[in-house]
This record gives structure tokens, sequence and C-alpha cells, in this order.
């Protein structure tokens, strides 16, 4: 059976007075995935019209598991503008995840914007054949945690036999290492942009300046063999960075049916 539920609410608030708007939301969620399974069967049934468990003499086997994930969020945004001209708003999500210890589950995650657009200043308004110019810049963060449940403790599994008094008994062990200081992992970018667009928006352009940069990074490390041969922990290690310049243009027009 699988059982997932979401909830979800937000509240919003818009106000505009003469040439300053305002706008507002505010909010949180919360997340529950539950996932489970069971399996029985057995054999030396006596005839086909017999179906019930008990009614099997040999071989007889169950299994089931269960998994149960959390996850509860804040989040908000504040927008406001000058005369539709000058563009400002601030993000923020604050989310709590169950993958992680107790102490490491919650993350805060910003982001920043602002917008200026030049077309409407009135030093561009004798430029007829310009349609839109706008300035942009941002900065923000998200943060990912994309791992295996229970990944902060270490893992027991069934069915590690040993020798006891020369007989082979069952047992288990601990056979996947863990990391309980593993938190989440975080990806901030910043964007500095230009855009336009000219004859009433039959071409337009964007030019971007990026810088995208990944850290603590959730990754599985290795553990030599002649410490038991067991699996490594996920540990916040290692970054990785991404930056460049994107241009795109773009032409729409018509001639005649083309």
């Amino acid at each position: 059976h699988v059982i997932n539920l979401t909830n979800f609410h937000t509240l919003t608030w818009d106000q505009r007075i003469g040439k300053h708007g305002v706008g507002a939301l505010g909010g949180f969620s919360v997340e529950s995935f539950n996932d489970g399974n069971f399996s029985a069967y057995n054999q030396g049934y006596l005839g086909n019209n017999l179906s019930e468990l008990n009614a099997g003499s040999t071989s007889p086997k169950v299994g089931g598991t269960s998994g149960q994930s959390r996850l509860l969020s804040y989040f908000g945004r504040v927008n406001y503008d000058f005369d539709e001209k000058y563009l400002f708003e601030v993000n923020f999500r604050y989310d709590g995840s169950s993958r992680f210890a107790a102490g490491k589950r919650w993350g805060f995650f910003p982001s920043f914007s602002a917008g200026w657009r030049l077309s409407e200043e009135d030093f561009l308004k004798d430029f007829k054949n310009l349609s839109n110019l706008k300035l942009r810049a941002s900065y923000g963060k998200l943060g990912n945690q994309s791992i295996d449940l229970f990944s902060y403790v270490d893992a027991i599994t069934l069915g590690q036999n040993y020798n006891f008094n020369g007989n082979i008994v069952s047992g288990a062990a601990i056979t996947q290492l863990s990391d309980p200081e593993i938190t989440w992992e975080t990806t901030s970018m910043t964007d500095i942009g230009l855009e336009g667009g000219f004859f009433k928006n039959r071409l337009t352009f964007e030019l971007d300046y990026f810088n995208k940069k990944t850290t603590n990074i959730l990754r599985q490390v290795s553990v030599p063999g002649q410490v038991g041969n067991l699996g490594g922990p996920f540990r916040n290690i290692g970054a990785v960075s991404n930056k460049g310049v994107e241009i795109t243009l773009d032409y729409r027009g018509s001639i005649s049916q083309f």
C-alpha cells in the first residue's frame, strides 16, 4: 500500500497605492509519504479448493517492509514595484526533512531579485521602435534532500549467520555505515541579465551571465574492504561550480501567409 498526504495552504495580499504596488504571500505545506508491503505463502496443500495459509504444511514464509518520510515547509514572498519601472522581490523557504537527523533537518533558502524597466523611462520614450528594455539581477538558494531514508543511522541487516559452539546460527550485523551529521545539499545561483524587444517585440533578445554553485553535495563515500566490507556512508562532500554567458535572439514575423 502507498498513502501520500499533502496539505498546502497559502494566504495572499495585493495592494496598489498610487505609483506603489505591494504584494505578499505566506504559507506552509506538510507532505507525508507512507508505503508498505506484506507477503506470505505456504506449500503442501491437499487440494486446490483450500486457500487459507494454515492449510499448507511445508515451506511457510512471510515478509514485509514499510517506509515513512515527512517534509514540512514554511514559505513566503514579498514583491514591490514603483510606477512599474523598478521591481523588487524577496522569497524564502524554511524546510524540515525527516531524511536527516534531529538537529540537522532544517534548512533556510532565500532568494532576491530586482528589475529596472528602462523602456519606461522618459529618456528612452523617443525610441519608437523600442518595445521593451529591462535590466534584472537575482540571487537565490535551493536545497536538495534526495537520499535514501534513514541514511543518518547505521543499517542493520538480518540473515548474517555466524558460528556459535560449532553451529551455524542466525544473526544480524551492521552492513551500511552512516554519518549522523548529514544535512541539506545547497545550490546557489546568481544571474544578471538584460532583455529587450524591438518593432512591437517581433525582434527580442536576452543576455545573461550566470554563476551556479552547489555545495555540501550528498554523495556516498567508499570504505576500505579490510575494515569489514561495509557500505560507505552518505556525506556532505564536494562542490560543483557552473558559470557562463547565455545569449538568446528571437524573431517572429510574417510575410504574406508565411
